[in-house]
């Protein structure tokens, strides 16, 4: 089985692993550019979306907005949430939507983390978990988490 994470937002990330955790591939959230506006480049979210479903069967962990957002953020990354899901219903696909204090607390289990600390703990935890990426960056954080909603759903349905 394959597991699908996705991190929404204009920097978001889609990252997929294995049923032990080992990466499969990952991928920036589309998006295009016009001008000073960006939208999401929704014909590659399908592209990127049917490559998946290629793979085998896919087990999908979307994360939901977070309310403390600015309006203008947690629109944009209610958008990207609500198109992931309508790819993934309409093809009857599994899928869980996770709410980011859900994965954070099963994944951080045990690891004090400072209140603001979230990013930089989603990269050091990740750093460990796929040596062979680089999250050294500061905006790695949007890979980092999208790999660990990938390995939040893996270990609920392996």
């Amino acid at each position: 089985m394959i597991f699908v994470g996705i991190d929404n937002g204009r920097s978001g990330h889609i990252s997929t692993i294995d049923h032990r955790g080992a990466l499969i591939e990952e991928v920036k959230m589309p998006t295009i550019i016009m001008k000073k506006k960006w939208e999401y480049d929704v014909a590659q979210m399908k592209r990127i979306f049917d490559h998946i479903m290629e793979m085998s069967e896919v087990m999908f962990g979307i994360e939901k907005s977070q309310p403390q957002q600015g309006a203008i953020s947690t629109h944009s990354v209610t958008r990207c949430a609500s198109l992931w899901e309508g790819l993934v219903v309409s093809a009857s696909c599994r899928y869980q939507l996770v709410r980011p204090q859900e994965w954070k607390k099963a994944i951080f289990k045990g690891m004090k983390v400072e209140k603001g600390a979230g990013k930089d703990a989603a990269r050091l935890m990740a750093s460990r978990m796929w040596p062979q990426l680089n999250f050294s960056k500061k905006n790695s954080h949007d890979l980092a988490e999208s790999l660990l909603i990938a390995e939040f759903v893996r270990r609920q349905y392996a």
